[in-house]
C-alpha cells in the first residue's frame, strides 16, 4: 500500500482525471494468460463506480454503492490507508484516494464488473481470504511495471515477487520448484553463470508456444549486460527469479507463464541430476 500511494502521488501531478490516472497506472498490466488485464471500458466503469459512491457517501439518503464501497475502506484501513473526506481542499489527495479504491475494485476478479451496478456484497471469507492476495497480486504487478519511477527505485517492494504465486492456477510449491531448478543449474555454488542461463532459456524455448517469442527477442543477449551488472560470478537465486520476470517482459508474456513452465521441468531435471 505504501508503494502504491507513493507511485500515485507522483503520477497524480501529471494526470488530473481519475480515468486518466488509472489508465496510466494500469498500463501494460497483464492477465495470467498474457492478454491485457483490463479493457478501457473496465477501467472507466470501475472509476465511475467509485465516483458515484463518493457522491453518495455523505448524502443523508446514501445507500447502495456506499455500503459496499465502505467495505473496501475497511480493507484499506487494515493496510494503513484511511480515505480522506471529500470536502478537503486538496484535489490531488482525493484523486489518490479514489485511485486506490479503483485498484481494490479491479483486484476483485471473481465477478464480471460490468454486470453489477455496485460492488456485490462479500462474505467474511472473501474479504479475509480472497481480497488480500487479490490486491497483492494486482499491486505487485503494477509496482513492477512502474519500477523505474522515482519513488520506487531502490526499494525492496518492487523486487518482491510473491504476487506471481497468487495467480489462481499457481501451484503452492511453484517457488520451491524454481529454487530446485536454480540449484541444479548453479551446480550448488549459489550462482548461475551466463552459459547456464543460456541453457535455462533453451529449456523455456522447448515449449512450442514460447519458442517463437524467445527466438525473436533473444533474451540471452538482452540480459547479458544485466547479468554482468549483478556480478561476473553470475546470478544469485533472487537475481535468477528477477531475470525470469525481465525475460517475460522482453517476450511480452505474464511472468507466471515462465515460472510455471520452468517449474514443470524441476522433477525431470532433479531426476537426471541424480
Amino acid at each position: 500500500m505504501r508503494g502504491l500511494k507513493a507511485l500515485l502521488k507522483e503520477l497524480v501531478g501529471l494526470h488530473k482525471t481519475l480515468p486518466e490516472l488509472v489508465t496510466v497506472l494500469m498500463h501494460n498490466v497483464m492477465a495470467p494468460d498474457s492478454t491485457q488485464a483490463f479493457t478501457k471500458d473496465d477501467l472507466e466503469y470501475a472509476c465511475s463506480m467509485v465516483v458515484e459512491a463518493s457522491k453518495e457517501r455523505y448524502s443523508p439518503r446514501s445507500f447502495g454503492p456506499v455500503t459496499t464501497i465502505s467495505e473496501l475502506d475497511t480493507f484499506m484501513q487494515q493496510l494503513g490507508h484511511s480515505a480522506t473526506h471529500q470536502d478537503t481542499a486538496d484535489e490531488a489527495v482525493l484523486l489518490v484516494d479514489r485511485a486506490i479504491q479503483v485498484v481494490v475494485l479491479l483486484s476483485l476478479r471473481w465477478f464480471p464488473m460490468k454486470d453489477n451496478l455496485s460492488l456485490p456484497e462479500m462474505s467474511d471469507y472473501q474479504k479475509q481470504s480472497w481480497l488480500p492476495p487479490a490486491f497483492s497480486y494486482l499491486v505487485g504487478q503494477v509496482l513492477w511495471r512502474h519500477r523505474t519511477a522515482g519513488p520506487l527505485q531502490h526499494t525492496s517492494v518492487v523486487e518482491n515477487l510473491r504476487w506471481i504465486t497468487s495467480v489462481p492456477d499457481a501451484r503452492e510449491d511453484m517457488i520451491d520448484q524454481i529454487n530446485t531448478v536454480f540449484k541444479i543449474f548453479s551446480g550448488g555454488d549459489g550462482r548461475v553463470k551466463l552459459s547456464q542461463w543460456r541453457k535455462v532459456v533453451e529449456l523455456l524455448a522447448s515449449n512450442p508456444e514460447l519458442r517463437p517469442r524467445i527466438r525473436r527477442c533473444e533474451p540471452v543477449r538482452a540480459c547479458y549486460g544485466d547479468m554482468l551488472g549483478h556480478s561476473e560470478e553470475g546470478l544469485s537465486r533472487k537475481s535468477f527469479k528477477l531475470m525470469l520476470v525481465k525475460t517475460a517482459d522482453l517476450i511480452t508474456v505474464h511472468p507466471f507463464v515462465l515460472f510455471k513452465e520452468l517449474a514443470s521441468h524441476a522433477e525431470t531435471l532433479q531426476r537426471d541430476a541424480a
